[in-house]
């Protein structure tokens, strides 16, 4: 079991999706030896063999020094080890070849927040959002580090974008603006989105 982004205890191969989609369509297959280099590392990281991956990562870079994504790949198996320091200057380096890639941004805003750097992650969800403003992730991240800064009318704000992009809301999007509101001292306001929590697990909203 691997910690995600999020420090719940639960597999790394249902929490790659901070990882480009079409790594997905490779998760449930063993890799073979004529898969691309990329492919290959990405169904060995989404199978949770970790050093494999880092290894087939780290061959696609000497072959292809200026692939982002390889880069990319390494940050992700150091994330999973705790290699954090190591992690983002695989990271910063993917950025310097690719600084539009709004999915290396969250990485990087995702490693600040495990060094406890909460300004510099809100700066790479700042980012990340400006590159791709409709990718709803994006502001769920940037919402959790308000919360923990206590800054609770801006994770408000962002849950509030949050679900106007979302089809189908996740309930704890709700429970979560209920604590916000709480902590604002706004009980109606509180009960009104725990209610809606409740109406998404049971269907009815």
């Amino acid at each position: 079991m691997q910690k995600n982004f999020y420090g719940l205890l639960i597999p790394l191969a249902v929490l790659l999706a901070f990882l480009p989609s079409d790594s997905f369509a490779f998760r449930y297959r063993t890799p073979e030896k004529s898969d691309p280099l990329l492919v290959k590392a990405r169904t060995l990281l989404a199978h949770e063999d970790i050093d494999e991956a880092l290894k087939e990562f780290r061959k696609l870079i000497k072959q292809e020094p200026r692939n982002s994504n390889a880069y990319l790949g390494v940050a992700d198996c150091l994330y999973y080890q705790s290699e954090y320091l190591n992690a983002m200057e695989a990271v910063n380096t993917a950025i310097s070849l690719n600084p539009k890639s709004s999915d290396a941004h969250r990485r990087r805003g995702k490693i600040n927040e495990r060094l406890h750097q909460d300004d510099a992650a809100l700066e790479d969800y700042t980012r990340a959002i400006t590159i791709s403003p409709t990718t709803s992730i994006y502001l769920s991240d940037r919402a959790d580090v308000y919360k923990r800064k206590g800054e609770y009318a801006k994770a408000i704000a962002d849950l509030d974008k949050y679900l106007k992009l979302v089809k189908k809301p996740n309930p704890m999007i709700y429970y979560s603006r209920s604590i916000l509101y709480t902590k604002m001292g706004k009980k109606a306001e509180a009960d009104a989105e725990r209610k809606r929590g409740d109406l998404v697990i049971n269907g009815n909203y």
